[in-house]
């Protein structure tokens, strides 16, 4: 009898908590979701970045340097919007998606306004107490 108690209170407390489940959405909230699908989209461009910067250092011919440089940047424009558009909701992922130093300074010139969010003047201002270290 007192074994068939414990089994029924164990099944009453299960179906309680089941329940309780199926009275919420099982589904993230809207802004994790949203922030989760920016932090893929920021580490596919990140990725797409460091690629990008090979092919412009290997481009043998100034025509696929500039062709190499045109994409460069348009990712990294972009990726600096996903890192504005994530800041606010979610910063540790914008700080989880900071390039190393080393792999900055292998960027062409043109794109650190972009990953450094300065522009020209600012950068050439403060390249030569610049260095780099990880």
């Amino acid at each position: 009898m007192r074994r068939m108690l414990v089994v029924c209170a164990l099944l009453t407390g299960l179906s309680l908590h089941a329940g309780s489940g199926w009275a919420h959405d099982a589904s993230p909230a809207p802004a994790a979701s949203a922030s989760l699908a920016l932090t893929r989209a920021l580490d596919g461009l990140t990725l797409r970045l460091v690629d990008l910067q090979g092919q412009h250092k290997r481009a043998m011919d100034p025509e696929g340097r500039k062709n190499a440089l045109r994409d460069l940047l348009a990712v990294a424009s972009a990726r600096q919007q996903r890192l504005a558009a994530l800041i606010e909701d979610d910063p540790g992922a914008v700080i989880k998606a900071a390039m190393t130093a080393s792999a900055r300074a292998a960027l062409p010139p043109e794109a650190l306004r972009y990953v450094l969010g300065m522009g020209p003047k600012k950068l050439a201002a403060i390249r030569r107490f610049v260095t780099v270290s990880d």
